[in-house]
């Protein structure tokens, strides 16, 4: 067996027990939950207690964009929330500038 066809094995090994029809379980652990909303207080709680964009205009389109995606594991209720949190708050630091 060469080199290529080991890394082949190593990395396909889960998908041959794996048949089209098997259901995949895409419910979040809580754990990551956890983390993300960790994350979510850290990146709203930066904007909070500035007083002016911490943020160049490329990070800010990039959280803009990411934000979203952040709050899609937690339940609609805390997900509104904390996007209302965030936008007001980008709205609060863009409007100064």
């Amino acid at each position: 067996m060469s080199f290529f066809d080991a890394q082949v094995d190593l990395f396909d090994a889960g998908s041959q027990n794996r048949t089209a029809s098997s259901p995949v379980d895409n419910t979040p652990d809580a754990g990551s939950v956890e983390y993300r909303r960790r994350r979510l207080g850290e990146i709203v709680g930066e904007l909070e207690v500035a007083d002016t964009m911490p943020w160049k205009p490329s990070l800010v389109t990039v959280w803009t964009r990411s934000f979203p995606e952040l709050v899609k594991m937690l339940p609609d209720e805390e997900a509104a929330e904390w996007q209302a949190k965030f936008n007001a708050e980008i709205k609060r630091l863009t409007n100064q500038q």
